[in-house]
């Protein structure tokens, strides 16, 4: 029971670091990356983007992470 308490105190106080949070972004946020800037933000989220691909195509796989 005590184990259950801290663990629940441990996440209301934010030192539970395994709790990871969806990233949410605007299109237009989006839209002022460049390819190389958007596929080092699909990494920081553990996306491998392929640059090869359009910008748009790029912006649609990351927004499809927030969902």
């Amino acid at each position: 029971m005590l184990k259950y308490l801290k663990k629940f105190v441990n996440i209301l106080l934010g030192a539970e670091t395994n709790v990871q949070l969806k990233p949410y972004w605007h299109y237009n946020e989006l839209n002022d990356l460049n390819k190389k800037e958007l596929e080092d933000l699909g990494r920081q989220y553990g996306r491998e983007l392929d640059r090869r691909k359009s910008k748009e195509a790029l912006i649609q796989e990351l927004l499809d992470m927030c969902k």
